[in-house]
């Protein structure tokens, strides 16, 4: 088989699998985001308050 395009197999992946093949996806890019935070220590410490604020919040500065 000759090398297909990488999107074009997802595509097709997710036309038979469907969500879970979705949820999946997203799950890993978690984690992979996670490990890769804690490998170059990219986490910080925040208040308990401040982090459930932080969490909830939708709005983003489209300033410069």
């Amino acid at each position: 088989m000759h090398k297909v395009p990488r999107q074009w197999l997802i595509n097709v992946v997710y036309t038979i699998i469907g969500e879970p093949f979705n949820a999946w996806i997203k799950d890993e890019i978690a984690n992979r985001n996670e490990e890769l935070a804690r490998k170059q220590n990219l986490l910080i410490d925040m208040d308990a308050e401040i982090a459930q604020a932080f969490h909830r919040s939708v709005n983003i500065s489209s300033k410069f």
